[in-house]
């Protein structure tokens, strides 16, 4: 996998989580996606993203399980936010029809992300080896594929969006958003989710040509915070000389340790 075209459609991704602020969603016909930050707050997400390809014995599945802990460290007055993600233990299983391993990824990759008061990222510092994301943070921007809405959008509506690359190096992001609506949660206790789709196109330059992913996912939101709470995707693409039939990307915002 060529690790610098891959570096760069995960940076260009990584941060355009999408986010929402309606505390009182189920009675509003319209909604904001923009994230509410609580200085302290610290969230934990699980992610599982498979990939298929074709290799001379057959289909080959390549599988990243990903455990990372998003910590909001400061909330300013104007509403600018610095958050820090950074990613606790992550693991590749590469299996085809013959064989299977299994192979602990040493990532100690932070990546601090400053938003302002709009939710638009301003600043994006990584600590890692080398000042580069490893593969684990590499592949969640596969996940934070979307970009945000500037304004409210009425359940049904679509938003589409294209953001030109900012250099001869960096991606091209296109594709839309459409608010579905609000649905109840089976969890107990029980809730609301605001659910919301993505199609996401990202193109990356690389080595013979333009190399792109298409992803598309349905996101579920907390309401009163714009929290993610469950990500599904599909999606296939090129990303370095992995050329992917299939991707599937599965999160999960895993629940507060009982105390």
């Amino acid at each position: 996998m060529n690790r610098t075209a891959l570096a760069a459609l995960a940076l260009a991704a990584f941060g355009g989580a999408l986010l929402c602020d309606s505390p009182a969603v189920a009675a509003r016909q319209s909604y904001s996606l923009k994230r509410v930050w609580k200085a302290g707050e610290s969230d934990r997400y699980r992610t599982v993203i498979t990939m298929e390809t074709e290799n001379p014995t057959g289909t080959m599945t390549v599988e990243f399980t990903i455990q990372t802990t998003e910590n909001v460290k400061d909330v300013k007055p104007d509403g600018t936010a610095i958050v820090e993600t950074k990613v606790d233990n992550a693991s590749m299983l590469v299996k085809d029809a013959k064989n299977s391993a299994t192979r602990e990824l040493n990532d100690n990759s932070v990546v601090t992300t400053t938003y302002d008061g709009t939710g638009r990222e301003t600043k994006r510092e990584v600590a890692a080896e080398n000042g580069q994301p490893g593969p684990a943070l590499m592949m969640l921007g596969l996940v934070r594929a979307a970009t945000i809405p500037p304004r409210s959008m009425k359940a049904g509506e679509e938003w589409k969006y294209d953001i030109p690359p900012a250099d001869a190096k960096s991606s091209r992001r296109a594709g839309s958003v459409t608010v579905v609506g609000v649905e109840k949660l089976a969890d107990a206790p029980p809730g609301e989710a605001l659910k919301v789709k993505c199609s996401t196109v990202v193109t990356t330059p690389g080595a013979t040509g333009d190399e792109k992913v298409s992803i598309d996912s349905t996101v579920l939101l907390d309401p009163a915070t714009g929290k993610t709470l469950n990500v599904d995707g599909t999606g296939s693409g090129r990303l370095g000389t992995l050329d992917a039939k299939k991707i599937i990307i599965k999160q999960q915002r895993m629940k507060p340790a009982a105390k």
